[in-house]
């Protein structure tokens, strides 16, 4: 089974922390921000890193 998370305000600060570690971790991360623009720069940098 895939494990999910989904980030409240993932595109900043402690949230994008959280989100990329998560991924680093193996999840598959949802990143939801008021900031569009940038939860989507967030979210493309995370999916060109590998998962541990």
């Amino acid at each position: 089974m895939d494990k999910v998370a989904i980030v409240p305000g993932g595109a900043q600060e402690i949230g994008e922390a959280a989100a990329r570690r998560l991924h680093a971790d193996g999840f598959k991360v949802a990143i939801l921000d008021f900031n569009e623009t940038l939860a989507q720069q967030v979210a493309s940098s995370i999916e060109g890193l590998r998962p541990r």
